[in-house]
């Protein structure tokens, strides 16, 4: 069975992968995941003044080598997975569709 089969069966609700959304807004890829990324208000009033990078690390769970990948290609892999209920839901983020499909599979496996 390949990966995308099993992260599917894995989930009880839906698997949603998307690639390069950031393109259809003419976003780059850090104004994206900055836009995605759950930061405090007063994180917001200084993004054009603060390096932010420590905390999109964090929130989107991805290393400083990950990001630069991404910047590099210009590329996002996105996925959004409910693997117990419609209302409980992870994203994974990356340059490679693979890495966020087996991250996922990880990460179910692991609870």
């Amino acid at each position: 069975m390949s990966d995308i089969g099993k992260l599917s069966k894995l989930c009880k609700n839906s698997v949603t992968v998307s690639i390069n959304s950031h393109r259809d807004y003419y976003q780059s890829v850090m104004s994206y995941l900055l836009d995605s990324a759950d930061l405090p208000s007063e994180m917001w009033q200084k993004k054009n003044n603060v390096d932010l990078t420590p905390e999109l690390l964090q929130h989107h769970g991805i290393t400083q080598d990950e990001l630069d990948t991404m910047v590099e290609l210009n590329t996002i892999v996105e996925g959004q997975f409910y693997p117990h209920t419609a209302n409980g839901f992870f994203t994974v983020v990356h340059y490679d569709v693979d890495a966020v499909i087996k991250h996922a599979i990880d990460q179910i496996e692991g609870e």
